[in-house]
């Protein structure tokens, strides 16, 4: 019992220290699966020995039950179970219904049915297992005993089965007659193949479609250049036409843009390219920042040991340059670091003559960076003063150095595990997948 206490707070104390998205995803696992489990055990039966059908027009339902029979017990069996069908007579009825609801939305954008220029609005399926079909009959209502065979040859497919009216090449007063003829079809519970219904029959008028001089003047000229084409089929060559309604026509080759597709695709590849120089030049000085603030608080204690060992601030500077370039002719491959090259720099500047105080200015100057600036100003100031209690600051500095190292380091550790939760909400939707999936399969 003891060992089971002790495991159990020694996870305890694991969960504590784990980042915030696991303990999320941990506790979101249990109400997760006990949900599953209750969506797994939903019944499909509606009462005992009854199951649902599926509404009209639906496939079969499929089901899967255990069965005990006898002395066979929890045997796995599948079957599957016919939708609703409508019996004949109300199959009629809703025939009638949908005839009275189709007389409304057919028109669609057309003022009515004696003035049909645009296509219908028309759907073949109408749901619940419905579907309807139309047929447009052309014939002279005005004149029924005037049946004309070429009359209905010429306009049978003005109006097509998927309701489009192609009504482009009639005149300005012609009007087509005839009949839109209606038929709805359904499954019945009588038979095995489609219940049909009678055919409804619409009286309609179609008529030219409205459109506009340019329209009609292109399709005035595409006219003429086809009779032309069809008389000139032996030639090489067709001669475009000259003049329509006593109007000269003029020819011009049509401006083609894709020359400026270069010049646009060089500049959109010039200005990825300087917004990701700029971009580069943001995280270089993003890590040259932070390359900064690691190598501070080494400096600056190197810098104590050897001002508390008897060197002087100078050279102690030039000891710390010093063994930063003999590491660095060791090994060229290695990573140049700006604080040292600057401490390089401001050595050879002490070397060559130039005054204390000067390089010390200069190299606050250059570094351009607020930690670094401060404690050059004091070291500033101490020469000026003559270097008293300089052990003192030094060792305050390193204090305060250490204490952001610290709290640089819990943030690294913070925004480490932030970008971890993106990864790990990934995981969480796997697993959500994971369990949720069969559970639905399950009640389907």
């Amino acid at each position: 019992m003891k060992k089971v206490k002790l495991k159990l707070s020694h996870y305890l104390d694991r969960m504590k220290s784990a980042p915030k998205a696991v303990k999320i995803i941990i506790l979101l696992i249990i109400p997760l699966t006990i949900l599953t489990y209750f969506l797994n055990m939903e019944s499909i039966f509606v009462r005992p020995y009854e199951v649902e059908r599926g509404s009209y027009g639906r496939e079969k339902t499929p089901y899967k039950v255990n069965l005990s029979v006898g002395e066979f017990n929890d045997m796995e069996f599948d079957f599957s179970v016919s939708s609703k069908r409508y019996k004949e007579e109300k199959a009629d009825k809703l025939f009638d219904k949908l005839y009275e609801e189709s007389l409304l939305n057919l028109l669609g954008d057309n003022e009515d049915y004696y003035h049909i220029k645009k296509n219908l609005n028309f759907k073949s399926g109408l749901g619940n297992g419905v579907t309807m079909t139309i047929k447009f009959r052309p014939e002279m209502i005005s004149s029924p005993s005037e049946y004309n065979i070429d009359y209905f040859t010429k306009y049978q497919n003005i109006i097509d089965s998927a309701g489009r009216v192609h009504n482009e090449d009639l005149s300005s007063d012609e009007v087509v007659e005839g009949y839109l003829i209606l038929r709805f079809s359904v499954n019945v519970s009588e038979k095995e193949t489609a219940y049909k219904s009678k055919e409804y029959y619409i009286d309609v008028n179609v008529i030219k479609a409205e459109t506009s001089k340019i329209e009609e003047l292109k399709k005035e000229i595409s006219n003429k250049i086809k009779e032309i084409d069809k008389d000139t089929l032996d030639k090489d060559t067709i001669t475009l036409p000259r003049e329509i309604s006593g109007n000269k026509i003029v020819y011009k080759n049509k401006t083609n843009y894709n020359f400026l597709l270069v010049p646009i695709l060089l500049i959109t590849v010039c200005a990825i390219l300087m917004i990701k120089v700029k971009v580069d030049k943001k995280e270089e000085d993003k890590k040259l920042k932070e390359q900064l603030k690691i190598d501070y608080p080494q400096i600056i204690t190197k810098i104590l040991i050897y001002v508390s060992s008897g060197l002087t601030i100078r050279n102690s500077i030039r000891l710390i340059a010093s063994t930063y370039e003999k590491n660095k002719s060791k090994n060229k491959n290695k990573l140049k670091r700006r604080a040292y090259e600057e401490l390089l720099i401001a050595k050879k500047k002490l070397d060559s003559g130039m005054g204390e105080i000067k390089v010390y200015e200069e190299m606050a100057s250059s570094i351009k960076d607020r930690t670094y600036t401060r404690f050059l100003n004091i070291i500033i100031q101490n020469i000026k003063n003559g270097n008293k209690d300089i052990k003192n600051i030094l060792s305050l500095e390193v204090q305060d150095a250490l204490y952001e190292r610290k709290q640089r380091a819990k943030k690294l550790g913070e925004e480490a595990s932030t970008k971890l939760i993106l990864p790990l909400m990934l995981m969480l939707f796997v697993i959500m997948i994971i369990i949720m999936v069969p559970a639905f399969m399950g009640m389907k």
